[in-house]
């Protein structure tokens, strides 16, 4: 699920989307408002898009990513409203190729104000076999198993 609305910058180390609330956003409430916990998720897709921009500008393969985690979300608002404009940014901490930091905020596009903001990490294995559930072909696990 796309959540973005579009996306508005990209440099090496940072990635700027922007999304207008409305009544027909995912995860809108009846009055339009969208819970400021799934800023989370805005973040996580900023940092993804960042990824996989740098990915496509170095000719790689597009892959999957993960968001592990943050250990500090900081919400300064209950919910995003209806017709208020966001902007999210993630801006690349480090990687190491595979794990990845990002330092994310999202920005009310009208008056500059912090709404949200967290450092998440993230995982792109390279090779599917790093992937959950998925096992090399020459695995012996790969065979099936014998009742």
């Amino acid at each position: 699920m796309t959540l973005l609305g579009e996306l508005i910058a990209h440099s090496p180390t940072i990635t700027s989307a922007r999304t207008t609330i409305g009544i027909a956003s995912p995860f809108a409430d009846d009055r339009g408002r969208v819970p400021a916990f799934v800023g989370l998720e805005y973040m996580a897709q900023t940092a993804a898009a960042h990824s996989g921009l740098r990915g496509r500008k170095q000719s790689e393969p597009i892959r999957i990513g993960y968001l592990l985690g943050t250990r500090r979300l900081d919400l300064m608002v209950e919910y995003f409203l209806p017709g208020q404009t966001l902007v999210t940014q993630a801006q690349e901490v480090w990687s190491d190729g595979e794990l990845g930091s990002f330092a994310c905020q999202i920005l009310d596009e009208a008056s500059g104000a912090v709404l949200a903001a967290c450092t998440l990490s993230a995982f792109s294995p390279h090779t599917p076999a790093h992937e959950p559930g998925l096992r090399d072909a020459d695995s012996s696990d790969a065979r099936p198993k014998g009742r």
